[in-house]
């Protein structure tokens, strides 16, 4: 992540001042770290779809998502920080830290010891419906738990996720809950689709940018694999798998909006150049097999 946010992120602000443009150093890091992340909702579905979770670029894959996906909380506290004239002292910076490591570990400690309790009274009734609503709420109050300490919803829900599926009867939950991971992401692609507007003038540019993040996190996640002793074929299928950007990065772009680390016409940008990377996700997952057999034939 660190390697793909340098990458895209130095591109982009010599682009951008090459082009005469508007994106500042700050603004740089913000496409950079926006950029370096992945959809998980789109791979592991779709791995899971060609069954190829378990082999090992699926394993890779889904081993590199959630670090992904944890990441994206101090990510956000990065962006804060990253406020043209922010007046952000150590000592905040050091607050907020240690209130996401407390939190997080409070919680951790929290629903290793009530939740297998909660579960087992949810999970005792066979209708259905009990379980999911018993299910959303136990992630719907996490998410909560974490946006009242002024912390990431997103991070509530995913360590509630994680607790549940390494409970003893979580799997009840997991069966049930998984249309509905389907529908509220459905709903999540919606919104954005909501937000985008597209400008035909910036059209051929932003493919072009898409086309470069693409192959930008292809080749480093190759790299990175290969450094750690992966196999040709794994390395150049999961570099693949991850090109693309992810549904994290909505959520960045929209607070670097916010906070005015980047103007309207880059978030823009950034969104019609994200959501081409996902469109063309489908077609490189089914190429990976045919180019790592092309790179590294099987024997």
């Amino acid at each position: 992540m660190l390697a793909s946010t340098i990458v895209i992120g130095t591109g982009a602000y010599l682009a951008s001042h090459w082009s005469g443009g508007s994106i500042s150093f700050n603004g740089a890091v913000l496409v950079g770290m926006a950029m370096a992340l992945s959809s998980t909702a789109i791979c592991t579905k779709l791995l899971k779809e060609r069954g190829e979770l378990t082999e090992p670029h699926g394993c890779a894959v889904v081993g590199i998502l959630i670090f992904q996906d944890i990441a994206v909380v101090p990510m956000m506290i990065v962006v804060t920080l990253l406020v043209p004239s922010s007046s952000i002292e150590v000592g905040e910076i050091a607050l907020r830290i240690g209130m996401l490591i407390g939190v997080t570990g409070a919680m951790l400690f929290g629903l290793r010891f009530l939740l297998p309790r909660i579960i087992h009274v949810v999970t005792r009734d066979t209708a259905p419906e009990v379980v999911v609503l018993g299910g959303l709420a136990l992630c719907f109050g996490a998410a909560w738990i974490t946006s009242t300490a002024g912390l990431s919803m997103a991070l509530g829900a995913f360590i509630a996720g994680v607790a549940i599926a390494g409970s003893d009867d979580g799997h009840a939950i997991g069966k049930v809950m998984e249309p509905m991971r389907d529908a509220f992401t459905s709903v999540f692609f919606l919104s954005i689709g909501l937000l985008v507007n597209v400008s035909w003038t910036w059209l051929p540019y932003n493919i072009f940018t898409a086309v470069l993040v693409l192959a930008a996190n292809a080749i480093v996640v190759m790299l990175i694999l290969r450094s750690l002793k992966q196999g040709v074929r794994t390395s150049v299928m999961a570099g693949i798998i991850l090109a693309q950007v992810g549904e994290f990065s909505f959520v960045l772009a929209s607070a670097g909006l916010s906070y005015g680390v980047i103007n309207a016409a880059d978030y823009q940008n950034m969104l019609v150049s994200i959501i081409f990377t996902m469109i063309v996700t489908p077609t490189l997952i089914a190429l990976a097999p045919r180019v790592a057999e092309r790179v590294q034939p099987a024997s």
